[in-house]
């Protein structure tokens, strides 16, 4: 049976605009995205109607399931639930492979949040939230943890962000710099529930500030040179790496990049140059024109590895 089957014109009038469309979608409806509130109400009850005898069946085995709940099968079962399911679903992996939701801390007041997700779990997560599928928004959680020399002691709740269904990965912004933090990846019903379908481990930030040191590449790598000592049959060798940040916005517009306000030429243009140390790196962009702002998150993660040294071996005549 479509979710909004059952429910009376008034129940539905109670409904926000969004939770209509998602009933709309649900009962496989078309053209409700331009549809005026009273519209989608009046459509759906349409709906109901024309649909209830070929719903009965699914609503049997629905009443049948133990203590109420509906089960996977009848969630799957009808062809408007499965638009449903389709519409907002999060993507998943191969049913071999076990799920995850790592962590990673990027400076002290950015975390990445990188997940991998089963069918099956999904599917079992389904079965338990019942009707409450159908308004869930796919969320992660973030947990603030206070901790002491035992380890963590308790935790908080501190945002609910919500996510498109094809994201496989995250960048979320820490309330205060440092602390410890967790996340949950889960689906979040309409009545504040929350339903877990994978948690990671603990991450800590720094509490200390990332200080982009952008003097010349060149003069760094020179320093560095001279400070070697001149064995022989040594090989000094340093890298440098110097990361390029360029970019257009409308003329007249301010930018800041990692905190640091960016000069901006006549025509929009704007340019950065600052290392790029080993490791991840997370660089907050955010422009500003009037009253508007558009911010932007850039993560970039460096892996330089030195191998082992060779010494060649003279020829002998």
């Amino acid at each position: 049976m479509a979710e909004h089957a059952g429910r009376s014109k008034s129940e539905l009038e109670r409904l926000t605009r969004d939770e209509l469309r998602e009933l709309a979608r649900g009962a496989g409806m078309t053209g409700f995205g331009s549809m005026r509130k009273s519209e989608l109400v009046n459509a759906l009850i349409a709906t109901n109607s024309e649909s209830e005898p070929e719903s009965q069946p699914l609503q049997s085995e629905a009443m049948g399931a133990s203590n109420g709940a509906i089960s996977s099968a009848a969630l799957f079962g009808s062809s408007s639930t499965k638009v449903a399911l389709k519409n907002h679903r999060l993507a998943t992996t191969d049913a071999a492979v076990t799920d995850s939701l790592d962590l990673t801390g990027l400076d002290n007041h950015w975390l990445q949040a990188e997940w991998s997700i089963s069918p099956r779990t999904l599917e079992r997560v389904v079965a338990s939230m019942g009707v409450d599928w159908h308004l869930a928004k796919p969320t992660l959680r973030l947990y603030q943890l206070t901790c002491d020399e035992a380890g963590p002691k308790s935790k908080a709740l501190s945002a609910d962000i919500s996510l498109p269904v094809d994201a496989r990965q995250w960048f979320i912004p820490a309330p205060i710099p440092g602390g410890v933090w967790q996340v949950a990846l889960g689906y979040l019903s309409r009545e504040g529930k929350f339903f877990t379908l994978v948690q990671s481990l603990p991450e800590e930030l720094p509490t200390a500030i990332r200080q982009n040191n952008r003097a010349s590449a060149e003069e760094t790598l020179s320093s560095r040179l001279r400070d070697n000592s001149d064995e022989p049959g040594q090989i000094q060798v340093e890298l440098e790496v110097v990361l390029t940040i360029k970019g257009v916005a409308t003329p007249g517009a301010s930018v800041t990049i990692d905190d640091d306000e960016v000069p901006v030429e006549r025509d929009g243009t704007f340019r950065l140059e600052t290392p790029l140390e080993n490791g991840r790196a997370a660089y907050p962009i955010e422009v500003r024109n009037g009253g508007g702002r558009q911010r932007v998150l850039m993560a970039i993660e460096r892996n330089t590895r030195f191998l082992e040294t060779e010494q060649r071996v003279p020829d002998e005549d």
